[in-house]
């Protein structure tokens, strides 16, 4: 009786944990969402020239590619509560230096804290990851993503009205945004437990695919130091031979989605001569098809027999979704086509996830998602000048590349799939 009692007190704490996470994720992408879509047009009003923008926005982009890792691990070390907390406030630090900005270099400057410590997205995860079940995460992660989602659908009107206050409109959504992120800084604080995490040692770290662990609440966790032999030593436990296909499938249907994704609005009034009114319409329904995906990705993940079995059908339905894309004779046939896509996207960003927390320790789950991190930069840098080339070349040239790196993710997990 003790027993059961003790098993439900854990599991309603763990309910508890994922509630305040996926309000704090909800609240990241809302406060990102408010201001990221304003900073183009205000470096324009501070003189800047396209080219320069452009620079001002790959700032971000390329300090991601080399903090990831490193934050992750450092979450690792001292806990992913305390690194939650330390990269929301620091992060709303640098919300509202931007918002303050008022030259190019200052406005460039201001994007460094963020690009350096805004990893709050992967921290969220790999904490998740600490306090709910394997058999669990498919739902959990898909529910995350969801609240994540919803917060991106709201963010961008809330500050696009704000910004026309004022002429100093830019300035209060930046202060908006940093608050958002300051508040979402304390509720970690106030409301998530600390959970540690007894990891055992690997007799085999390049094999082994099982772990034991067992998750106790404490009044303070075992800070370590870190130190680059540290960084590398988990950078061999992660990348391993029977990680690299998943690692690389991850990257080329992200990559695919990207390249879709990037100029997405270039791409419908290239193809459909369609308004800016009729743009946001179309990426909101998209938007939203996503989010109502996420709450049913357990379901959907179950029904094809699990995390790993469910990556292949998923990322064959994405590459029918693509090609529909291609095919479709006018708007209405092409948002149709839409639906499957958001479908998979949630399906397989979860997949993938769990699927690689199984296959490594406890203690490397933060630096796993610093790297997943670090490989969803690089594509953010590389696809908007590859879309964009492709697009000059041919309308549908960034759905056609689109299509051919999924059908190559498709090639590799059937050849996977046969050793």
């Amino acid at each position: 009786m003790a027993d059961s009692s003790a098993t439900q007190d854990r599991q309603t704490a763990a309910r508890n944990q994922t509630v305040v996470v996926c309000l704090v994720g909800f609240l990241d992408l809302f406060g990102v969402s408010m201001i990221m879509p304003l900073i183009q047009t205000h470096a324009k009003h501070l003189g800047a020239s396209p080219a320069v923008a452009g620079l001002v926005g790959s700032v971000y982009g390329f300090l991601q590619l080399f903090s990831s890792p490193i934050m992750g691990k450092c979450s690792d070390l001292v806990g992913h509560r305390l690194a939650l907390m330390v990269s929301l406030a620091l992060s709303g630090g640098g919300y509202i230096l931007l918002g303050l900005s008022t030259s190019i270099v200052c406005l460039a400057l201001a994007r460094i804290p963020s690009g350096l410590f805004k990893h709050s997205q992967t921290i969220s995860k790999a904490y998740l990851a600490e306090v709910i079940p394997p058999e669990k995460r498919a739902l959990v992660y898909g529910r995350f993503n969801a609240f994540s989602s919803i917060g991106f659908i709201v963010g961008p009107t809330v500050g696009g009205h704000l910004a026309e206050v004022s002429s100093s409109g830019f300035f209060w959504v930046g202060l908006l945004a940093g608050s958002v992120f300051l508040t979402s800084s304390v509720l970690v604080y106030m409301y998530l437990v600390i959970p540690v995490t007894k990891r055992l040692p690997l007799k085999d770290s390049s094999t082994s695919n099982s772990f034991e662990d067992d998750s106790v609440k404490l009044g303070k966790p075992k800070c370590q130091t870190l130190s680059i032999i540290q960084i590398f030593q988990s950078f061999e436990n992660v990348i391993r031979p029977d990680l690299w296909s998943i690692f690389l499938t991850r990257f080329l249907v992200g990559f695919s989605f990207l390249l879709l994704r990037t100029n997405y609005t270039r791409l419908l009034i290239e193809n459909f001569n369609t308004s800016p009114r009729t743009n946001g319409y179309v990426i909101s329904v998209s938007s939203i098809m996503g989010t109502i995906s996420g709450f049913y990705v357990g379901q959907i993940s179950h029904f094809c027999g699990g995390d790993a079995k469910s990556i292949l059908p998923m990322t064959v339905l994405l590459f029918v979704g693509v090609c529909g894309l291609m095919s479709a004779p006018n708007l209405v046939v092409f948002s149709v086509f839409q639906a499957p896509l958001s479908v998979c996207s949630a399906v397989l960003r979860v997949a993938f996830l769990s699927v690689m927390l199984q296959r490594v320790r406890p203690a490397d789950t933060g630096i796993l998602m610093g790297l997943l991190q670090s490989f969803t930069s690089i594509s953010r840098t590389v696809t908007p000048l590859l879309s964009g080339l492709l697009l000059e070349i041919n309308p549908q040239g960034p759905i056609l590349g689109s299509a051919i790196i999924n059908l190559a993710a498709i090639m590799s997990l059937i050849l996977t799939n046969k050793q």
